[in-house]
């Protein structure tokens, strides 16, 4: 959301855009520090490293899956699995 924002912000180039994209960075503060502080502070830090280094290859991974089932050829109707009632 913060990279849409951004190239909006870059293309339409609205007066104070610098601040306004200051703000939307501003956004990102508290998930980094989360983020950051579970690196600093978890009991493994090797393995938590390893983890988030493995975030950009799932990224690439679900956003794929994601394009694939928009754009997959064949019927688009929702088939409702059978249930066992007994």
């Amino acid at each position: 959301v913060c990279l849409v924002l951004l190239s909006i912000l870059w293309l339409v180039a609205p007066p104070g855009r610098g601040i306004m994209a200051i703000l939307v960075l501003l956004t990102l503060a508290r998930p980094v520090g989360y983020s950051f502080a579970a690196l600093v502070q978890g009991p493994d830090r090797l393995r938590n490293l390893t983890a988030f280094l493995y975030l950009p290859v799932y990224l690439v991974w679900r956003l794929a899956r994601a394009l694939w089932t928009l754009l997959r050829p064949g019927p688009r109707s929702w088939d409702r699995a059978e249930r066992n009632t007994s």
